[in-house]
């Protein structure tokens, strides 16, 4: 049966024809996980491979340190050691010597003419200062105000403090005592090289030193 032809044979929409857009598979995020990723995989390498090492260098260390000491002469080595007692006992017992002949020319040569001293106690302490406590008697108070002039002056003798005055009526004379603290190297030879310390040794005791009349 044949068609009108008003009736098209074929029919065709009039909507516009959209285009569609790819999308791309790129993700950022996925990117940088995996940076991440191969960052700590290389720092792990890095810190597995620097303890290697380091086990290996304390490994050789150790080793040469046992052949040395295996190749070690046992008879050089006690001689060593007796020298080294032998050094550090020399220097402890100089440590240790106390002199009195400059501390008594000192002494000798700070005194003056009209005062004489009966009594004298010297402490000497690990630091090699020492502690001075002496007791004399002096003509009269000028020539003790000149005495006391004279160990103040002193820059060898520190803190020298006069006290306990006894006045003898028949003659005038003034009795006082001293306590003074003296320089090391007053001593001993070797003040400069001992470290400071606040405990006493055996205390030394000496016969007072008389002036001239």
């Amino acid at each position: 049966m044949a068609l009108p032809p008003t009736i098209p044979t074929s029919f065709v929409p009039k909507q516009a024809v959209v285009a569609r857009r790819s999308v791309s598979g790129f993700n950022p995020f996925l990117l940088v996980a995996y940076i991440i990723f191969f960052v700590w995989i290389a720092v792990g390498v890095l810190v597995f491979s620097y303890k290697w090492y380091l086990t290996k260098s304390a490994a050789q260390k150790k080793e040469a340190l046992v052949t040395a000491q295996n190749n070690i002469d046992q008879a050089s080595l006690t001689d060593f050691i007796r020298l080294r007692d032998r050094f550090t006992i020399s220097k402890e017992t100089l440590d240790k010597h106390v002199t009195l002949s400059q501390f008594f020319d000192k002494i000798e040569g700070i005194t003056i003419q009209n005062a004489h001293f009966t009594n004298l106690k010297l402490t000497v302490l690990d630091n090699r200062t020492a502690k001075l406590e002496m007791t004399g008697t002096a003509r009269n108070f000028n020539a003790l105000a000149a005495q006391s002039s004279a160990f103040t002056s002193d820059k060898d003798i520190r803190k020298a403090i006069f006290s306990g005055f006894v006045i003898d009526a028949k003659d005038g004379s003034v009795t006082f005592q001293i306590t003074a603290e003296v320089e090391p190297t007053l001593v001993t030879q070797l003040a400069s090289a001992v470290q400071p310390s606040a405990a006493p040794v055996p205390t030394t005791q000496a016969p007072a030193t008389t002036t001239k009349p």
